[in-house]
């Protein structure tokens, strides 16, 4: 019998989790409350170190890690794992990120400042298409 896995979701921020943006503070309230491990990485090492692990079923990943910016640790994540569900999170996302993340197969890229509302509605849907769980969405 295969025991399953517990649900979490990794949160990379440059900022770390105690200077996490507000859209990390606010999804990780809303995860944590639906059973959802939340799994903080303030660097891109950290947020990889975690995917190995197979801590997260969804990576929500800033532009903003030193060192490594998120599409940096969105093409490494790819070469772990090509299903993982990953979402960006750009200052001013041009044009080239875009095509680049497509590229990389990002569920999505998110403007900052991120709407809460839709952020929220965008990782319960995720976690509807890809793992059929159902959450109260605020």
């Amino acid at each position: 019998m295969t025991e399953a896995r517990p649900y979490g979701c990794l949160l990379a921020s440059g900022r770390g989790n105690r200077l996490s943006p507000g859209w990390a503070q606010g999804l990780s309230g809303w995860l944590e409350p639906n059973g959802i491990a939340v799994h903080w990485a303030s660097s891109g090492r950290q947020a990889i170190e975690i995917v190995e692990r197979g801590q997260a079923q969804l990576a929500v990943v800033g532009m903003d890690l030193p060192r490594m910016d998120g599409l940096s640790v969105l093409r490494i994540i790819r070469s772990i794992d090509r299903q993982l569900p990953c979402v960006l999170v750009a200052g001013q996302p041009s044009g080239h990120l875009f095509q680049q993340a497509l590229e990389l197969e990002a569920y999505s890229v998110i403007a900052e400042p991120v709407d809460a509302g839709l952020l929220v509605d965008l990782v319960a849907r995720i976690y509807r298409k890809f793992y059929d769980r159902e959450f109260p969405v605020q």
